[in-house]
């Protein structure tokens, strides 16, 4: 049996550890529960982080990296920047499935004490979200050749999209039958889009 390398058995570690935690919560994942759950010696999960907490921060960074780069991927394969907003909100309603752990994971984390270094983490993965998104309705702006006046609310707007998209993506994983069909899920797309529209279209007063 060929032995993984460090760099392997932490992709392995954080997909697991995400898991988890998303699942439990922080207080309820022990380094101890976390080997034995992989099926490795607690001694390897040493050799690859420093503790439970560099093991925690690795899973937050995983999951703002893997977003990031889903939404680049969704951009780039869109022409006008206002359907490629329409992609990314309905990658924010998408049932649980295996990549929708770490979402539960900042949700789950959010909601729990944590030391100042982790909860400072995911405060930049969501101001990572809003800057994105910032970014992303300037591009709006300037593709439709909308009034630059509506840039002063911009980052109100990104700011409202991380709120929704939060708030949607949390409902996805509790057993409210409504919020998981795919009516409410293209209606909340829809409010959202025409909110986003009536704001950006809108003749400023």
């Amino acid at each position: 049996m060929t032995r993984k390398s460090t760099t392997e058995r932490q992709i392995e570690i954080i997909r697991e550890a995400t898991r988890m935690l998303g699942a439990t919560g922080y207080h309820s994942v022990t380094t101890k529960a976390l080997s034995k759950k992989i099926g490795i010696a607690e001694m390897i999960l040493y050799r690859c982080f420093k503790n439970k907490d560099a093991i925690v921060l690795a899973c937050i960074l995983d999951t703002g990296k893997k977003q990031m780069e889903n939404w680049h991927k969704i951009v780039a394969t869109e022409i006008d920047p206002l359907e490629a907003l329409f992609h990314i909100a309905a990658d924010f309603s998408y049932n649980p499935s295996s990549e929708s752990v770490g979402f539960q994971l900042l949700q789950r984390l959010c909601a729990e004490q944590l030391e100042p270094s982790l909860s400072d983490a995911i405060a930049s993965i969501y101001t990572q979200f809003c800057n994105f998104l910032e970014e992303h309705l300037n591009r709006i702006i300037s593709y439709h050749r909308l009034n630059e006046q509506k840039q002063e609310k911009v980052r109100h707007l990104a700011w409202v999209l991380v709120h929704w998209g939060s708030g949607l993506g949390q409902m996805q994983f509790l057993p409210i039958d409504e919020a998981h069909t795919e009516e409410f899920k293209s209606q909340q797309i829809s409010l959202a889009m025409n909110f986003i529209k009536d704001h950006l279209w809108c003749t400023p007063q």
